[in-house]
């Protein structure tokens, strides 16, 4: 959907601009329908300046209710000098309450005059785009004085298109606005359609209740590029600086601010509770919806409150930027892990372990540690600190340590354990089962290799080999290294009658074994492949 933002009173020229209201009016559209309207006000007026309240059922989205304005008798002399409307939200669930709020200034009146004031929802009429272009007839009965109705623009089907004046013209006099143009508008369907919306405050007069006289534009901007601009330095309001700043409070407290720049027209969602912390700190008991706001300036039309599960500040003015002021409070969350405790070290005998604190939010400022000996069975605390040097009685087992965190007040987190450490060697690896020479993903030994065939040296079995690259390896034939063949396969050279064999050497942190030596197979031509010995 695009939407008209406002209406702008400037050297005698009503300018309309516009943009995309695609946010809003999708949460419009999927709102509930609003309450039946019936609030009124019926009182006497005086000389001088008399202020009114309207209890006003709110309208989702931009589109802003219509107060129809009527004085008995009719001729007084009245003038409407500020209007204002909030419609606002404070819990959930809860459908907006809004109120307007009226200025009159009288003089010289007649004995027993009155004034009434009707809330209604805004007066919409439907009206076709031809060929992509359209006309503007707007004429209002306005009540004597500043305060002028609100015009709303908006396409169907919704977030497609743009429209622009092709020419814009409007006339004010003292209880009459008119406005006429022509439009243009690209990207829009052929069964394009606009709806026209009256609000604000009108006059009591059968020209409030047909307030157009053929089609009107989703969107349009003044004649050249002056009027844009000066919508553009209306979009904010003076000294607005959009940002999000932090005051410490105490030890355990936060105050978080944002202040937000809204102009005319302009709509702001929020989802509740998704106003963010530092990390560490908790945005849990805020009241809804997690966050306290304040608007500046209060004049004009605007509201808040839920659509649809997110809260959604509606700027609904059309010539007043505001400063959308959020705070929130972040308390100091209990210790917690985001990132687990590792170890570094040598896992042998004699070598020293190093228990590193992983990473860890809520304020923590010390640790514990603890080191834990698994056993058959079980598990058993040998040692505090954030180093131990192990010793035999570690020998083939696995320790690990737990971290207990510790905040600035003394707080105490739960302990976090490290993942466990390599097993704890004594000796060099020691050879239980020789090599064998096979194939990948089969048993050996094979006491024949074919040539031009992939074979694979199985390194036999351990004892405390590894656990990091365990296993060196070198391939023979008759008992000569064959150079560059060092990897765990190879493919059977064109040595047809000789013998291939690997030879082993396991590792772990105190050293070498010896070499350890496979079977030794006799390389053959394969009758599948008899093209591999060509030439032997």
């Amino acid at each position: 959907m695009l939407t008209t933002r406002h209406l702008q009173r400037r050297s005698r020229t009503r300018l309309i601009a516009a943009a995309s209201g695609l946010l809003t009016a999708a949460l419009a559209a999927g709102a509930a329908p609003p309450p039946a309207w019936a609030a009124s006000v019926d009182a006497p007026i005086y000389d001088g300046v008399n202020r009114f309240e309207v209890a006003v059922p709110t309208v989702s989205g931009l589109r802003p209710p219509l107060i129809r304005y009527r004085t008995l008798p009719a001729d007084v002399n009245c003038r409407l000098t500020r209007l204002s409307y909030v419609a606002r939200a404070d819990e959930p669930g809860q459908h907006p309450i809004g109120r307007a709020a009226l200025t009159v200034r009288c003089g010289n009146l007649p004995a027993g005059a009155r004034v009434r004031l009707d809330a209604r929802p805004p007066l919409e009429r439907s009206v076709a785009i031809h060929n992509g272009a359209g006309r503007l007839n707007v004429r209002l009965h306005k009540p004597p004085g500043s305060a002028s109705p609100q015009i709303l623009l908006e396409t169907t089907p919704r977030g497609l298109g743009s429209c622009w004046a092709l020419s814009l013209h409007d006339r004010e006099t003292r209880t009459l606005l008119t406005l006429r143009g022509r439009f243009r508008c690209r990207g829009l369907p052929r069964n394009a359609s606009a709806v026209l919306s009256v609000g604000g405050v009108v006059a009591a007069s059968p020209a409030s209740e047909n307030p157009t006289g053929g089609p009107a534009p989703s969107n349009a901007r003044a004649n050249g590029g002056a009027g844009l601009a000066a919508v553009a330095r209306a979009r904010a309001p003076a000294g607005c600086q959009a940002g999000m700043f932090q005051q410490p409070v105490s030890d355990t407290l936060l105050t978080m601010t944002e202040e937000i720049c809204v102009g005319p027209g302009q709509s702001v969602p929020i989802q509740p509770y998704a106003k963010g912390c530092p990390a560490g700190w908790l945005n849990t008991a805020n009241p809804w919806p997690g966050f306290t706001y304040e608007v500046t300036p209060t004049d004009g039309w605007w509201s808040a409150g839920t659509v649809e599960g997110t809260w959604v500040f509606n700027n609904n003015a059309s010539d007043i930027g505001r400063q959308l002021v959020l705070r929130w409070s972040c308390w100091l969350g209990g210790p917690g892990n985001t990132a687990l405790p590792t170890i570094t070290g040598d896992a042998k005998v004699g070598g020293t372990l190093h228990c590193n604190p992983g990473t860890w939010s809520g304020g923590v400022t010390s640790f514990d540690y603890v080191w834990v000996l698994r056993e058959r069975g079980g598990t058993r605390a040998i040692a505090l600190g954030d180093t131990y040097t192990l010793t035999p009685a570690e020998a083939r087992r696995t320790l690990y340590c737990a971290v207990t965190p510790y905040t600035a007040g003394g707080t105490p987190g739960s302990p976090v354990a490290s993942p466990d450490s390599d097993p704890v060697v004594d000796a060099p690896p020691r050879l239980l089962a020789p090599p064998t020479i096979t194939i990948p993903g089969f048993r050996g030994p094979y006491l024949e290799v074919f040539v031009g065939d992939t074979y694979q040296c199985d390194p036999g079995t351990w004892d405390q080999a590894g656990p990091k690259d365990p296993f060196t390896y070198q391939w023979l034939v008759n008992g000569t290294p064959i150079p560059g063949e060092t990897g765990q396969q190879i493919r059977v050279p064109n040595r047809k009658g000789d013998t291939l064999s690997c030879d082993v050497t396991a590792h772990n942190l105190l050293g070498p074994s010896d070499v350890a030596v496979s079977n030794g197979a006799t390389i053959e031509c394969s009758g599948f492949n008899p093209g591999a010995c060509l030439g032997h």
